[in-house]
Formats: structure tokens, C-alpha cells, sequence
């Protein structure tokens, strides 16, 4: 049985990649810290192997070094994810349509109850679950990733 690989899940996700990088070189760009774009490669069941860009931050001293790294297209409950790693640990952000994901419960094959598996899914975009328990997820902007960057590498803005 041969698999029908979707090219286009995987392209829109590079895309949303490169979008979502560009705004953290520009969330960081009058923090003094630097960032720096290089290419890796993911390997995904499907579509296989493909090139995405990573993004980098360091400060000038080079203390500490976040990474900026996709992890695929083809994730449960969402649309894509990518992880913020550092020397701490690892956050992982990832892409939601309107609404989010839903659980569908059904009793005697009829539909019973839709429920959103998160809270604030206001927009498609980029979102940080905070904990999963509290299915709170927050939409990515300046403000939450810098406190990520913190969080990963103990990095104080100021």
C-alpha cells in the first residue's frame, strides 16, 4: 500500500517556521542579545526528510545560547511544534488553528459532548501551553517568548 505524502502540510509548516523566526529576531532585536539562522534537517515518518531553518540567540559573551528548533508538521493536536531549548530546559510552542484541537465524545455511535482540549485559542497562530492540565494556552508574543528565553537559560532581560 503505497502512502500519500502531503507536500503541502510540510511546505505551509517551513513557511509558519520562517514567519515565526523572523518575529523573534525582531522580539529580541533591542535586547543586545544576537541571533543567527542556520539549516537543519527533519526526518518525519511522513513526509520523510526536509530542510527548515533553526534560529539561534546568544548574547555577545556567548554565556548563554538558545536554540530555536522545529521539531515537525506531523504532531498530535496541532499543527506543528517547535522547541525553545537552552541550558535549563525546553519549552515547546506550537501551531493551533481558531479553536483548537477538540475531543469528541460519543455515546451509542451519536455525538454526546464537543469539548476544545485548550483554553484561549482565540486566532490561529502560535501558542505556549502552560500546562496542560490547566488547558490554558497563551498566544505567542514578545512578552511570553522573552519570559521562555528566561525560563530556558536563566537570562535576565532588563
Amino acid at each position: 500500500m503505497e502512502t500519500i505524502v502531503d507536500y503541502e502540510k510540510r511546505d505551509l509548516f517551513v513557511e509558519r517556521v520562517n514567519k515565526l523566526i523572523s518575529m523573534m529576531q525582531e522580539w529580541v532585536q533591542d535586547t543586545g542579545l544576537i541571533t543567527g539562522i542556520s539549516n537543519i534537517e527533519i526526518e518525519e515518518t511522513v513526509p520523510g526528510k526536509y530542510p527548515v531553518n533553526k534560529l539561534e540567540i546568544t548574547d555577545r559573551a556567548k554565556i548563554i545560547s538558545v536554540q530555536v528548533i522545529p521539531v515537525g508538521a506531523y504532531v498530535i493536536a496541532a499543527e506543528g511544534r517547535v522547541d525553545i531549548k537552552g541550558y535549563l530546559g525546553k519549552e515547546s510552542v506550537v501551531f493551533l488553528k481558531y479553536g483548537g484541537p477538540v475531543i469528541v465524545s460519543k455515546v451509542n455511535r451519536e455525538v454526546n459532548k464537543v469539548s476544545s482540549l485548550y483554553d484561549g485559542i482565540t486566532t490561529e497562530g502560535w501558542y505556549w501551553i502552560e500546562d496542560k492540565r490547566m488547558r490554558r494556552a497563551y498566544l505567542l508574543d514578545k512578552k511570553i517568548f522573552l519570559e521562555l528565553v528566561t525560563r530556558v537559560s536563566d537570562y535576565e532581560f532588563r
